[in-house]
C-alpha cells in the first residue's frame, strides 16, 4: 500500500467512527412548528409576549363519534391523563361535562345560556350537546411532543370501549407527531429508492459494475457523513433537513463521475487524477457550498439549518470525492476506466450538437435572452404562501381528521388578540372588564370571525342602571368582580402582575379554509379600537371614576388607553408570507454577488466569469418567472431551490469552463477548446443530471408536500441548468469566437491534449 492507500484507508476509518457516533445521538426536531416562521421579526416579538404570559398556545382536541354532554368515556380519559402524567407533560386538561357542570354550579347561568356562550369551543357548533377533550401543554409538554401524544393514545388505548378508529383530534401536537411519522416514513420508505435509482442510473451511464460501486461508496458515505453530523452539532433531524442525504448523495455521485471522466487521462495513477480533478471539484463545491451557505441570513430557523448543513454536506461530498475516489480507482477501477475510453473515442452527438450551437449561435443567444426578460417580469408576479395546512396532501390522513373534528365542533385555527392595561389598578377592575365585552362584541361581528372566546364567557352579564334594584346588583356584581380578579387570573384567559393586566380574546377559524388573514388583522384591530375609543368619555363619566375626582390614580387609568395586540401562530404564519419572497431574493443575490467573483478569479477573466453565471441564473428566472405568469405561489420548500439550484447548477459550468481553460480557452480562441471540453464534460454533465434529478423527484412521492414540491422543483432546475450549460453557454462562447465553423475532424481524445492552465 501506498500513502494514498493509507490516507484513504484512514478516512474511510475515521468516518465510520464518526457515523456511529452521530447516528447513536440522533434526534427528530420536526415538533417544533416555530422553525417554520421567522424568528427576527415583530410579530414573533409579540408572539413571544404571548408566550411568556401566557405559556404555549399549544392545545389539543380530542372527541370522538358520539361523544356528547356526560359521556362517562370522556371522564374516563380525563381522568386517565391525569393520574398517568407523570412528567407533568400536561399543563392543564378538561372536557365540556366538567366546565358545563361547574358553570351550572357556580352561576346562574341555564344551560341553555352555558352552551350558547361556549359553542364552538367546548360544543358543537352545530349540535351544542357535542363536546370534546381540551389538552394544554407544559413547556416540557410542548418540548417532547411525541411524549405528550404518547400519553393521549394511552389514555385512549385503555379504554376498552374507545378504539382508535373512531376518534377525531386537532392540534399542533398531533400536527407535529404526524410530520415526525412522515418523516420517519421518507427516510425509510424514500431514501432508500432515491439510492437504487441513482445507483441503478450511474450504472447504465458508466457501463461497468466496478465504477458504480466506486460512485456508490463515495456518495453513500457523504451521504451518512452530513446525517451524523448533525446531531453532533447538538441540532435535531427533521423537516426539509430530511431531504439532504438524498441531495449529498446526488452531488457526491456528480462529482465522483466527473472525476472518472478526468480519470480517463490519468487511469492508473491517482496522483495524475488528484492534479487534473483537485480544482474543478474543489472550485464547483466551495460555488455549490456559497450558495447553500447564503440561506444562512434567513429569518427561518429551518431554512438557515437546512443551509448549513447542506453546505457542510458538500464539503464531505468534495472530501469523499478527493480522497477516497482517486484511491479506489487507481487500486480497482482500471479495467473500467479503460473500457470506458474506449467508449468514448466517438463523440459524434457531441460534435454535431457544438456544430448546430455554433452555426446557430445568435438565435439561441436570443431566445435564451426573451425568456431571461419574460422570467424577469414574471417575478414582479411572484406571491408566496406559508400555511401549515399546505404541508400535506389534501386527502393526508391528519387533514381528514382535521376535517371531522371541524365538523362535529367547530373552527380549529386560532389567532389571539390581546388587551394590555398597563399599571392597572384592581379598584378600575370593573370598567376594564366592560371594555373587553365591548371589544368582544365589537369584533365577534366582523364576518370572518367564526368563534369568539374570553374571561368573558364565563363572566355573568353586568346588570344595567336602570332601577335602584338593578343598581345595587350592579354594585355587587362590581364588588364581587374586585373581590375575585386575582382568582380569575389564574386561567389561561387573563393575566395580572405587576406591570400590566392583560386580557386574551382567542379568535377561530377553520383550519383548511383560506381565509384573507392580511384583511382580517386589519379588520380586527380596527374594530378593537374603535371599541377602545367609543368607551373612553364613558370611564371618565363613570359613577366610579366621578365619584372619585381627587384620586390621581383612577383618573390616570381612566384616561389610558390598553395596547392592543394580534398575534398566534396562525397569524405568525401569515406574516411569514410577507418576509419569505423578500427573503427569497436577498440570499440568491448574495449567493451570486459571492460566486460571480469566485468564478472571475478562478477563470482569470471578467467577461468569461460573467457569462459563466448567465446559465446558472438561468433556471432560477425561468422557473420562478413562470410560477409568476401561472399564479403558482412560492412556499418555504420552493423559496430554497432557488439558491440550492443556483449552488447545484454552476456545480457543471464550473468543471465546463475550467476545463475549458485547461484547453486553452478563452474569448478569442473558443472553437477548439469548447469541443475538446464538450466531449469530456459533456457525457458527465448529462449523466449527473439524470442520476441527480431522478434521484431527488423519488420525494415527489412524499405526503408532505413541502418536501414533494422541493424535489419537483430542483429536478425541473437541473434539467434547465443542463440546457443551460450545453446549449446557453457554447452559444454565447461562440459569439466571441474568432474561428467560424467547427472542425469536425478535430481531436477530441483528452489524453492527447496539451494543457495550459495559465495562457491567457
Amino acid at each position: 500500500m501506498n500513502r494514498i492507500d493509507y490516507l484513504g484507508v484512514s478516512f474511510a476509518a475515521i468516518c465510520l467512527i464518526f457515523c456511529c457516533f452521530g447516528f447513536s445521538r440522533i434526534q427528530s426536531n420536526t415538533e417544533d412548528v416555530l422553525q417554520w416562521l421567522p424568528d427576527q421579526s415583530e410579530a414573533r416579538s409579540d408572539y413571544d409576549f404571548f408566550e411568556s404570559k401566557f405559556g404555549s398556545d399549544d392545545f389539543l382536541i380530542v372527541t370522538w363519534e358520539d361523544c356528547r354532554l356526560g359521556d362517562e368515556r370522556l371522564e374516563r380519559f380525563t381522568d386517565y391523563l391525569r393520574s398517568h402524567d407523570s412528567t407533568e407533560l400536561i399543563q392543564k386538561v378538561t372536557n365540556g361535562t366538567e366546565i358545563f357542570e361547574r358553570l351550572k354550579r357556580d352561576s346562574d347561568f341555564s344551560q341553555r345560556q352555558i352552551l350558547a356562550r361556549l359553542r364552538g369551543v367546548f360544543f358543537g357548533a352545530d349540535d351544542p350537546e357535542v363536546t370534546c377533550a381540551l389538552i394544554e401543554l407544559s413547556e416540557l409538554g410542548t418540548a417532547d411532543r411525541s411524549a405528550s401524544m404518547k400519553l393521549v393514545w394511552e389514555a385512549i388505548d385503555s379504554d376498552s370501549t374507545l378504539n382508535r378508529e373512531q376518534v377525531v383530534m386537532g392540534g399542533y401536537p398531533y400536527i407535529a407527531t404526524f410530520i415526525d411519522g412522515q418523516l420517519k416514513n421518507s427516510f425509510r420508505y424514500l431514501l432508500l429508492p432515491s439510492i437504487i435509482l441513482s445507483t441503478l442510473i450511474s450504472l447504465f451511464c458508466l457501463r461497468n459494475g466496478m465504477l458504480t460501486l466506486i460512485v456508490f461508496i463515495a456518495a453513500v458515505g457523504a451521504a451518512a457523513t452530513s446525517i451524523a453530523f448533525i446531531p453532533i452539532c447538538n441540532t435535531k433531524y427533521g423537516g426539509l433537513m430530511s431531504i439532504i442525504p438524498a441531495l449529498v448523495f446526488v452531488l457526491a455521485t456528480s462529482g465522483s463521475i466527473h472525476l472518472i471522466r478526468y480519470g480517463l487521462e490519468a487511469i492508473g495513477d491517482a496522483r495524475k487524477l488528484l492534479s487534473i480533478g483537485w480544482r474543478p471539484c474543489l472550485v464547483s463545491a466551495a460555488t455549490t457550498a456559497v450558495g447553500m451557505l447564503s440561506l444562512m441570513r434567513s429569518d427561518f430557523p429551518a431554512i438557515r439549518n437546512f443551509g448549513l448543513f447542506c453546505a457542510t454536506g458538500v464539503g464531505f461530498a468534495m472530501l469523499f470525492q478527493l480522497i477516497l475516489v482517486p484511491c479506489l480507482l487507481a487500486r480497482f477501477g482500471t479495467k473500467g476506466l479503460h473500457a470506458l475510453a474506449a467508449r468514448s473515442e466517438n463523440a459524434s452527438f457531441w460534435t454535431s450538437l457544438m456544430t448546430w450551437v455554433q452555426h446557430r449561435r445568435v438565435p439561441v443567444a436570443i431566445v435564451f435572452s426573451i425568456v431571461v426578460l419574460g422570467g424577469l417580469l414574471g417575478l414582479t408576479r411572484l406571491r408566496a404562501e406559508v400555511e401549515v395546512e399546505k404541508l400535506f396532501r389534501p386527502e393526508s390522513e391528519i387533514l381528514v381528521s382535521i376535517g371531522n373534528l371541524e365538523n362535529q365542533l367547530g373552527p380549529l385555527d386560532q389567532t389571539e388578540l390581546l388587551v394590555v392595561f398597563n399599571r392597572p389598578t384592581a379598584d378600575a377592575f370593573p370598567d376594564r372588564v366592560a371594555l373587553v365585552n365591548k371589544i368582544q362584541a365589537k369584533v365577534a361581528r366582523l364576518e370572518d370571525v367564526h368563534v369568539i372566546y374570553s374571561l368573558i364567557n364565563f363572566l355573568p352579564k353586568e346588570p344595567s342602571k336602570k332601577t335602584a334594584r338593578s343598581m345595587l346588583k350592579r354594585s355587587a356584581y362590581r364588588s364581587i368582580l374586585r373581590r375575585e380578579r386575582e382568582n380569575l387570573a389564574n386561567g389561561n384567559l387573563l393575566h395580572v402582575d405587576e406591570e400590566a393586566e392583560t386580557w386574551r380574546i382567542s379568535l377561530r377559524f377553520p383550519f383548511a379554509e383560506k381565509a384573507n388573514f392580511d384583511r382580517l388583522m386589519t379588520d380586527v384591530e380596527l374594530a378593537a379600537e374603535q371599541a377602545v375609543s367609543a368607551s373612553e368619555q364613558a370611564l371618565l363619566s363613570s359613577r366610579e371614576i366621578v365619584g372619585t375626582e381627587g384620586d390621581p390614580a383612577l383618573l390616570a387609568e381612566a384616561d389610558a388607553r390598553p395596547k392592543l395586540i394580534y398575534t398566534g401562530k396562525t397569524h405568525l404564519f401569515q406574516h411569514a408570507q410577507i418576509s419569505l419572497l423578500a427573503d427569497l431574493f436577498q440570499n440568491f443575490l448574495l449567493a451570486f454577488v459571492i460566486i460571480t467573483p469566485i468564478l472571475i478569479l478562478v477563470l482569470r477573466s471578467v467577461p468569461l466569469g460573467l457569462i459563466a453565471m448567465l446559465p446558472n441564473v438561468f433556471p432560477t428566472l425561468l422557473v420562478f418567472g413562470g410560477l409568476g405568469w401561472v399564479g403558482i405561489p412560492v412556499d418555504l420548500a420552493i423559496a430554497m431551490t432557488a439558491c440550492v439550484a443556483l449552488g447545484i447548477a454552476v456545480d457543471d459550468t464550473t468543471h465546463f469552463l475550467i476545463r475549458f481553460r485547461d484547453f486553452n480557452g478563452r474569448l478569442g480562441n473558443v472553437v477548439d477548446p469548447v469541443m475538446k471540453t464538450i466531449s469530456q464534460c459533456g457525457p458527465a454533465m448529462l449523466h449527473t443530471t439524470l442520476i441527480g434529478s431522478a434521484g431527488l423527484l423519488v420525494y415527489y412521492f412524499s405526503d408532505m408536500l413541502v418536501v414533494s414540491r422541493f424535489a419537483w422543483a430542483i429536478s425541473t432546475l437541473l434539467v434547465i441548468a443542463l440546457l443551460a450549460d450545453v446549449l446557453m453557454l457554447p452559444a454565447m462562447l461562440f459569439l466571441f469566437s474568432r474561428s467560424k465553423n467547427i472542425d469536425s475532424g478535430a481531436e477530441t481524445d483528452g489524453d492527447e491534449v496539451s494543457i495550459d492552465f495559465d495562457q491567457k
